[in-house]
């Protein structure tokens, strides 16, 4: 009888996993039609630049895939019977409701401010970690986790930094703690934890301002060099006003070069990252001889000559006299 039943159970299950892959060849005909050409994906790279290696064209296929079905729950009306196919599809558990309730409602409006919010995160994260693909827990976030952390549905939107901040760091006292997650990218989050930073309440005023201006490989480069070791010296960093232009465009191999040029000749950590500040000036060749000359002349003091020489970093400083008078 127990084998009887293992059987149709194992048949049930092959029935799912074959009506699953014929929905999903159904979906990807669809994406495929809606393009520019028929074998043409959002992902797929634009006529004269490399081609991407076979398995790097199949996992953006796969997030062209997820993107499509979360698109398609969240502003469309899928058939019933086909949710259960896309919660698969992004790997959200089969417990986690279909849709919005009257009763979910009223619980979020009248029960939920009386559950302490300690509680409430716990739970949230709980359930994100359940479930399986980045695209899942976006939409299973907006849609059920943030009106419970928060009351206001679609306030804060969920990035990867959030998602890695959540799975990597302990949990917030607060909800209010990871506004400055939002829309955060993954990288961000990432150079944090490897200076130290061990709870999101410590995370510097200064971070907004400093992603709104680079990329996080620029963070990630200065530490890498060793230029920035702890989260208090990201205040190093020179930033500016720079909400809504784009981030400075740098060379990172370049910067690279730059930065362990002037750590090698004893600049001081905090003077480093001042290089920012003119990222379409960097000369490594021109920075290596003007070293080069100052260690022939003896001269070790190369953050005093920064002070004097407008191009002894191969950028514009202010300057007390030129290269020329320290010959």
């Amino acid at each position: 009888m127990a084998l009887l039943k293992r059987r149709d159970a194992d048949q049930q299950r092959a029935a799912l996993r074959q009506a699953y892959r014929s929905w999903r060849a159904e979906q990807i005909a669809v994406i495929a039609e809606k393009s520019e050409r028929p074998q043409r994906w959002p992902y797929d790279l634009e006529e004269g630049q490399e081609q991407e290696h076979p398995l790097r064209q199949a996992r953006a296929h796969i997030v062209a895939f997820r993107e499509y079905v979360d698109g398609e729950l969240r502003y469309s009306r899928p058939n019933i019977s086909q949710i259960p196919l896309m919660y698969r599809a992004l790997g959200i558990p089969s417990f986690v409701p279909m849709t919005i309730t009257w009763w979910m409602v009223l619980l979020c409006v009248f029960v939920t401010p009386f559950i302490p919010i300690r509680l409430r995160l716990q739970i949230g994260r709980m359930l994100l970690r359940r479930i399986r693909t980045y695209e899942g827990k976006a939409f299973v976030y907006e849609r059920f986790v943030a009106p419970v952390w928060n009351n206001q549905r679609g306030q804060w939107y969920f990035s990867d930094g959030f998602d890695h901040a959540l799975r990597h760091l302990p949990l917030a006292r607060t909800a209010k703690s990871y506004e400055d997650l939002l829309s955060m990218k993954r990288g961000y989050v990432t150079a944090a934890i490897r200076l130290g930073l061990n709870r999101v309440e410590d995370l510097p005023e200064t971070w907004r301002e400093i992603r709104q201006c680079y990329e996080p490989e620029v963070i990630h480069a200065l530490i890498d060099e060793g230029a920035i070791q702890k989260v208090e010296e990201l205040r190093w960093i020179p930033t500016r006003r720079n909400y809504g232009l784009p981030l400075e465009d740098i060379d990172i191999a370049t910067m690279r070069s730059m930065v362990r040029q002037l750590l090698q000749a004893n600049m001081p950590r905090e003077k480093v990252p001042l290089i920012l500040n003119y990222p379409y000036r960097y000369d490594p060749a021109q920075l290596s001889s003007t070293l080069t000359l100052l260690q022939a002349r003896g001269i070790l003091d190369v953050s005093g000559c920064m002070k004097q020489s407008r191009q002894i970093c191969g950028v514009p400083m202010k300057p007390l006299g030129t290269l020329s008078s320290i010959r």
